[in-house]
């Protein structure tokens, strides 16, 4: 479990990135827009972020306003002994609706009860005093039997419209995702697109953020992730899979989104150790 209080008057990422935690960011003070996949919200204080390791995602705040929230990083593994058949502690990040919301607003009155358990996470983080590590697990468990609760009352954020220039892209990001071992080149899109490729470039980074190939690489790189975890195939075939038909530009492509080599993460996906996050997550969220 990794958290912090943080607070930024100016903040931007400056792009898309992944990570294999879990993530909760709930904002305290100031108004920013958080960008999860195709989905834009506009959050502000109360507004609670539920971010797993599939979603990429990237977050800015209005200019000018103080942006305070609350960070938290953690494994499912942490807390997975104090689930049971009828409390699943990851009810909300596992079991979403088909229109789920990654945004949800805490009413006031609920705030403070949860505030306080970010408090006590941060005090126990540091701590190596006797049973501060059993604390640490009891507190995550607390503040998610919290967040489950308050998923099923509060009210939820309607993803706001990116404008057309989603809508036109919107049918290009289900065909990458469906499609994500074969031909991916601008050409192809542009052709399943019916636009050009200097027009669907334009859009698709629009609304996006992303150029087509910049965004192919990274639902790649994910798909990859997802399939080194299984330990199931070699990195050359899950290179394949995922669409890289050169093992050595997948091998440095996963290491410079990753942060680590795709053989090294394998393995420590196998032994239990999970990587903290990828490196554009490290440079995002300075704790």
């Amino acid at each position: 479990m990794l958290v912090s209080k943080n607070s930024n008057l100016f903040w931007s990422m400056s792009g898309y990135h992944f990570h294999d935690l879990y993530e909760m960011n709930l904002v305290l003070t100031g108004r920013v827009n958080f960008f999860v996949a195709d989905k834009t919200y506009q959050a502000e204080a109360g507004s609670l972020l539920l971010l797993g390791p599939a979603d990429l995602h990237k977050s800015s705040s209005v200019p000018g306003q103080l942006y305070e929230r609350y960070v938290m990083y953690f494994t499912p593994e942490s807390i997975s002994s104090l689930s049971t058949s009828n409390t699943n502690l990851m009810d909300c990040f596992d079991n979403r609706p088909p229109n789920f919301s990654h945004c949800l607003q805490i009413e006031a009155s609920a705030l403070p009860g949860l505030v306080r358990l970010f408090e006590r996470a941060i005090r126990l983080q540091d701590s190596c005093e006797y049973g501060a590590d059993v604390q640490k697990t009891l507190v995550l468990a607390e503040i998610l039997l919290c967040v489950n609760e308050l998923s099923r009352s509060s009210a939820v954020h309607t993803p706001i419209s990116s404008g057309p220039a989603m809508s036109k892209v919107m049918p290009v990001l289900a065909y990458i995702q469906e499609n994500l071992s074969e031909d991916l080149s601008l050409t192809t899109l542009a052709k399943v697109s019916f636009m050009s490729k200097h027009y669907l470039t334009t859009v698709f980074k629009e609304a996006t953020g992303f150029t087509p190939n910049e965004y192919v690489i990274h639902r790649r790189i994910m798909k990859a992730r997802e399939l080194l975890k299984k330990g199931q195939m070699s990195v050359q075939l899950v290179g394949e899979a995922s669409g890289f038909h050169n093992n050595s530009h997948f091998i440095r492509t996963f290491t410079k989104l990753v942060g680590t080599s795709p053989k090294q993460y394998s393995l420590r996906q196998q032994t239990g150790h999970i990587q903290s996050g990828t490196s554009a997550t490290r440079k995002a969220e300075k704790v």
